[in-house]
């Protein structure tokens, strides 16, 4: 009888540790991607979209902007979400791509930034995760597409 149970039980055991394995390395967001950027009053606007794969809650003002400029990664640059009246709210997770709206980084104090990237962080139950959205590419000034991504060329 203990022999018929030891196959299960190992197989629920392997199944639990790789669960757990997965729920503590598993980013909260992935493929996130900004488009339609606007460069006007010393501000990067895009509109990001991408996928939740965690129902995890934003941690209230944990926005921290960066931006690089000369080589050199700039923190704490004016980062916020215009429009957005409820900015520390969180979307549900979904398994389809969703918008979360227009992103901003004022660089005013910044000029020739050329990448921008944002950190936020988000409760997953009683784990804190830092969530990177970025490095993305600004795109220069007189080149600007609906469709650049802001992803780092090749």
């Amino acid at each position: 009888m203990i022999r018929m149970l030891a196959g299960p039980a190992i197989g629920f055991l392997i199944a639990f540790a790789a669960v757990s394995a997965w729920q503590t390395t598993m980013p909260v967001t992935v493929l996130m991607r900004p488009h339609a950027w606007s460069l006007a009053g010393g501000a990067a606007t895009a509109t990001v979209a991408g996928y939740k794969l965690r129902d995890c809650s934003v941690v209230a003002d944990s926005f921290v902007g960066f931006a690089r400029t000369g080589g050199v990664w700039q923190e704490d640059v004016p980062f916020d979400f215009p429009g957005d009246r409820s900015p520390n709210s969180s979307k549900p997770s979904a398994l389809q791509k969703q918008s979360f709206g227009k992103w901003r980084w004022n660089l005013a104090a910044y000029p020739g930034a050329t990448y921008v990237k944002m950190t936020m962080q988000h409760l997953c139950g009683d784990d804190v995760r830092l969530s990177v959205f970025g490095p993305w590419e600004l795109p220069k000034p007189g080149s600007l597409t609906p469709n650049h991504t802001g992803l780092p060329a090749k």
